[in-house]
């Protein structure tokens, strides 16, 4: 599962996982999830990636 997928999971299942590590992607819906609540996250990502570039 990627980085995207991960963000859409967080906003699904918050309430099943206690926090959240995607690398690289991006929140698919942007960045206000809408969560059932807030969502421990830890984002990291490369700065050789040629399909999401670092920003």
């Amino acid at each position: 599962m990627g980085g995207m997928m991960t963000y859409y999971a967080a906003t699904r299942i918050a309430d099943k996982i206690a926090a959240f590590a995607p690398i690289s992607g991006y929140p698919i819906g942007g960045p206000n999830t809408g969560s059932s609540r807030p969502i421990p996250i830890i984002h990291t990502h490369g700065t050789s990636d040629d399909v999401v570039v670092y920003s």
